[in-house]
């Protein structure tokens, strides 16, 4: 059975990482620490938001099939901002 698309949990949200002996990916929005409300989208991606509603990170499950190229790394995150 499939997961709630909106399942909400509270997280202090962490930095950017790539952890690929679990296949995941975290990519941090916003600099300093956060509290978050975790609020997962599907199986494989959630959102931390934080105060305000402002989105503080995007976690990905099984990175490499949802970004193809990330484990050939065709995908560079560092130093990203938004705009």
């Amino acid at each position: 059975m499939s997961a709630p698309l909106l399942r909400k949990s509270r997280a202090d949200c962490h930095e950017d990482q790539l952890d690929p002996s679990v296949d995941a990916l975290y990519i941090r929005l916003i600099e300093g620490p956060a509290q978050c409300e975790v609020i997962r989208v599907n199986d494989q991606v959630t959102l931390n938001i934080g105060t305000q509603e402002q989105v503080v990170g995007i976690e990905v499950l099984d990175a490499s099939e949802i970004l193809p190229g990330l484990k050939e790394a065709k995908i560079e995150l560092k130093n990203s901002v938004a705009v």
